[in-house]
């Protein structure tokens, strides 16, 4: 709520801004006030007593030409807070295989030899090191009172499946030959089973306790579970995949009912036709995605120019990024769905239940993070945007918790949001820079 001052003895009142990091000064209606120093004195000394302790003689003088014609003027500027920066990993390998794959160019020839597919590291080889987080600086209202800046919190590596912490626990080792990864929080190294043709009767359906290259195709019917990364060079034609990790699939992805393919972590692939899709991370689209159900944990991203998404659905709790939406030919339904998980605010209410309840104060102290992250987590995905850098096509339904919107027209170069406090989507230009 915006704080008004009146000035004592003086025909002026004080505006304070909602943040209090500004004042600002107006004189009163049906006022006069002659500039003077000897009234520039009583004005600064009546605010100053007003409480106003960070009031600027020069914004002042500058000011007072709008403050007699009726207008406002700033006469007193605060400190912003700069808060902390978090801690963060610096990972020593490729620790977003999946985004490299989507980041390739396309005229890139693909490395099929052990070395170029997977994160080869040797024992003791340093994966991780923890870089600290940088602290904040506090600020200071236009009343003198102190804007105390949230620290960056420091982050912590978590030694996952062969691998090992050094004695400070900042720096993480490799124990065995193998794949380096990073799973979520944890870094952990797996060995690779690499399959030199096809999946099919020859190999039979994989399931192994690390990484699986494959070199060829993942033929129908069969499946591929790995407790890390996936990679195909080739096409999956209507088989499973399943990985701890990332799946990179060079071709496309050929899928039928009861198929899908699933990743932990992020996944990739050249197209896909018919197909479901699961990312507990990003999902990125190289080709056009026709009739086909994604569901990503972050992002959604298509990189085709034309023809990226026909028909199908996708949900994305962070937003997608896409040249374009819906058929150029004819309207076909497709639904773009984006914002916070739907469990997302249950999970918060079930932790502030177990925090009520809970009188451990180790456990208050878990759980009050874990609330907070929770919170962070769903304040980024409130701020979700689908962008469309070139058109959206008639077909097109955008949704977003209660609120939907849907294409009766071509719409070039928008991004959409769900406007704060309405069930309404609303739109605006891309920014030209990006397009």
């Amino acid at each position: 709520m915006t704080d008004t001052i009146r000035l004592n003895r003086l025909p002026f009142s004080i505006r304070i801004s909602n943040d209090k990091l500004s004042a600002f000064l107006k004189l009163l209606p049906g006022s006069a006030w002659e500039n003077s120093e000897d009234n520039l004195r009583q004005v600064l000394a009546a605010i100053r007593e007003a409480g106003i302790a960070q009031v600027d003689e020069d914004l002042l003088r500058a000011a007072m030409s709008d403050v007699v014609s009726g207008r406002e003027g700033c006469v007193a500027k605060g400190i912003a807070p700069v808060h902390g920066e978090p801690g963060r990993i610096d990972f020593l390998f490729d620790a977003k295989p999946a985004a490299s794959a989507w980041a390739r160019d396309e005229t890139q020839k693909v490395d099929f030899h052990q070395g170029g597919v997977v994160n080869n590291v040797a024992p003791d080889q340093l994966l991780g090191q923890l870089v600290p987080p940088i602290p904040g600086q506090d600020g200071v209202n236009v009343f003198g009172q102190p804007l105390v800046a949230r620290p960056g919190r420091p982050a912590r590596i978590v030694a996952g499946r062969n691998v090992r912490l050094g004695d400070d626990g900042e720096k993480a080792y490799a124990e065995i030959e193998g794949c380096a990864k990073r799973e979520r929080s944890k870094i952990a190294v797996d060995h690779v089973r690499i399959v030199q043709g096809d999946v099919d009767f020859h190999t039979g359906n994989i399931e192994f306790n690390g990484d699986v290259v494959v070199l060829g195709d993942v033929k129908e019917t069969f499946r591929i579970d790995a407790h890390g990364n996936i990679r195909i060079y080739g096409t999956v034609d209507r088989a499973s995949l399943k990985a701890g990790a990332d799946i990179i699939v060079e071709g496309g992805v050929y899928g039928k009912e009861g198929v899908e393919a699933v990743a932990e972590g992020d996944l990739t692939v050249g197209f896909a036709e018919n197909a479901a899709l699961r990312a507990g991370g990003c999902i990125y689209v190289r080709g056009a995605m026709v009739n086909s159900v994604a569901q990503a944990g972050e992002k959604v991203c298509f990189r085709a120019v034309g023809k990226s998404l026909i028909g199908g659905s996708v949900y994305a709790a962070y937003g997608v990024e896409s040249n374009s939406l819906g058929n150029p030919r004819l309207p076909t339904k497709t639904v773009v769905e984006f914002g916070p998980s739907p469990d997302l605010p249950q999970r918060i209410r079930s932790l502030k239940n177990e925090l009520d309840r809970t009188e451990d104060e180790a456990q208050r102290v878990r759980l009050g993070e874990e609330i907070r992250a929770l919170l962070e987590e769903y304040r980024a995905q409130s701020a979700a945007r689908v962008t469309v850098r070139q058109t959206v096509y008639p077909g097109v339904v955008l949704v977003c918790d209660k609120a939907s919107y849907e294409a009766k027209h071509e719409i070039d170069g928008m991004m959409f949001y769900k406007v704060e406090g309405r069930n309404e989507i609303s739109m605006r230009a891309c920014d030209a820079s990006r397009r």
